[in-house]
């Protein structure tokens, strides 16, 4: 298993300048991509604020997000956590 947050998911989907290393070891492992089920909101926060700032335009953000969708990443609660 490996676990991803929204930084690493938001260099991906805006092909930064680590993507594709990303890209190589998410396709180059078997098993599980895990998330804390909060990820959904935190890259549709990074990529809003992107669209907002002008660094990423709407359509770009848009198409992101649906990429972001197509994703394969198993996804856990994290209520509990602090009981």
């Amino acid at each position: 298993m490996i676990v991803i947050d929204a930084s690493v998911v938001a260099e991906l989907l805006l092909q930064g300048a680590h993507a594709s290393k990303i890209w190589a070891v998410l396709t180059g492992r078997r098993g599980v991509v895990a998330a804390p089920a909060i990820l959904d909101l935190e890259v549709a926060s990074v990529l809003r604020r992107k669209s907002f700032r002008n660094e990423i335009t709407d359509v770009e953000a848009s198409e992101a997000l649906k990429f972001y969708q197509l994703m394969r990443i198993e996804k856990f609660t994290t209520s509990g956590v602090l009981d």
